[in-house]
């Protein structure tokens, strides 16, 4: 490149080249200097990204398995696990990864301090930027919905009250908005059955989903009605004492995985017995793991198709697994 050409253009000029740029390639001009690097911050930049060239760069989600400073994603359009930078994830020791959408990723601290607020993080690994979201309750379970757009997103959480002596009481239901930049309570009381060291939370077309007792007698589902503010149990066609089953939300679809098909689970031995499932885009994760192996199958909603992953050497217990979109055009 000629510097005496690059260093005079107007910066509207330069803008209009860096934006026909791949992703991969306008992630590395960050480095070049303040202004390129703040180009990943700039709204109105963003705004003229062309969407081909952001998320159709990568037109799967990733799968992406992290245990310590060790981040490892596989990409099923390519068919392969890759190492990520140690700094995917921020303070990793000291985080964890309670969900991910649309290129952002929910973080709370692993430390869980007596009855102290803490600040759940939201993070764009592809980015950099962080956001630290007003003090709360320590979570226990989480999920997040992203507009379209980017410019706005949600996140649902079960959190302690730190003000509350009754164990019944003891836990809420707050919901997050970006726009207004605050918690508010959806629910100050949850349902008995719901007991919340076990539970997970899934949001689907208005409502709250949260599942209780996996692998357990007391597995069941409850509904919570953002529009009606009313909890309801979901009846499930199986008794609770025989449900081995994962409720797993993608888009405005809801799913409720109870077994493998035989047929699938031949090709993958591990998978006959425990696993769990996570799901983004049209894509399904099917995860098992003996003690250093990762195996995983790929389902995929739209086109039926099955495809299975080359087994990821990589610690199994005290690790996290989760679908990762890459996006540019997510702000935190």
């Amino acid at each position: 490149m000629d510097p005496a050409l690059w260093g005079n253009l107007p910066d509207h000029v330069l803008d209009h080249v860096l934006v026909q740029l791949p992703l991969p390639v306008l992630s590395r001009f960050r480095c070049v200097c303040r202004r390129f690097y703040s180009l990943s911050a700039s709204r109105s930049f963003l705004k003229s990204y062309p969407v081909s060239l952001s998320p159709v760069s990568f037109p799967q989600p990733w799968l992406v398995h992290t245990y310590a400073a060790a981040s490892n994603a596989y990409n099923p359009a390519a068919n392969n696990w890759f190492e990520l930078s140690p700094y995917f994830i921020p303070d990793p020791w000291f985080s964890n990864v309670m969900a991910s959408m649309s290129g952002l990723v929910l973080l709370s601290p692993l430390a869980k301090g007596a009855c102290r607020p803490v600040r759940i993080v939201v993070f764009n690994p592809y980015t950099g930027f962080e956001k630290r979201l007003p003090p709360i309750g320590h979570p226990s379970a989480a999920q997040m919905l992203v507009d379209p757009s980017g410019d706005n997103y949600q996140i649902f959480a079960i959190c302690e009250d730190p003000d509350s002596e009754e164990e019944r009481e003891r836990w809420l239901l707050h919901r997050y908005t970006s726009s207004s930049n605050g918690w508010g309570v959806l629910s100050s009381q949850l349902p008995i059955g719901i007991f919340p060291g076990s539970a997970t939370i899934d949001v689907c077309n208005g409502i709250v989903y949260c599942t209780v007792g996996y692998r357990t007698p007391q597995f069941g589902i409850w509904a919570f009605d953002m529009a009606e503010r009313r909890w309801s149990r979901v009846r499930l066609p199986f008794l609770p004492s025989y449900a081995r089953c994962q409720l797993v939300s993608c888009g405005k679809r809801l799913m409720l995985i109870t077994r493998m098909k035989d047929e699938m689970a031949v090709q993958n031995d591990n998978c006959r017995g425990s696993f769990s499932c996570c799901a983004q885009g049209d894509l399904l994760y099917i995860i098992s793991g003996a003690t250093r192996e990762i195996n995983v199958t790929v389902f995929n909603l739209a086109t039926k198709n099955v495809q299975y992953a080359p087994p990821l050497v990589a610690a199994v217990n005290s690790s996290k697994t989760f679908p990762f979109y890459p996006r540019l055009s997510t702000l935190v």
